[in-house]
């Protein structure tokens, strides 16, 4: 399920499949916002040998992973039959 919510839209707002010269100006903006956008960019730059146009890509990529990754860091738990437990760091 939550592959469908992440992959789909941005299969379909990445210009993965198709051009987005015509679509409306809501739908450019969204896809701005999608990761992969920004890999088909970078693919693209790299592609065409063009390094300064893929540093831009890059970087956002590098943003999207940070932004997952402190997502992750603050949602996950192990579980622990369904209580909370706060551990903190203690010197031995």
């Amino acid at each position: 399920m939550y592959n469908n919510l992440l992959i789909l839209p941005q299969a379909l707002l990445s210009e993965m499949f198709y051009s987005l010269a015509a679509a409306p100006a809501w739908v450019k903006a969204a896809s701005q916002v999608m990761p992969a956008t920004h890999f088909l960019n970078a693919l693209r730059a790299a592609a065409a040998g063009d390094v300064a146009a893929l540093w831009p890509q890059a970087a956002a990529l590098a943003g999207f992973t940070l932004a997952a990754l402190l997502l992750v860091i603050a949602t996950f738990r192990w579980d622990n039959g369904g209580r909370r437990e706060w551990r903190t760091l203690r010197a031995s």
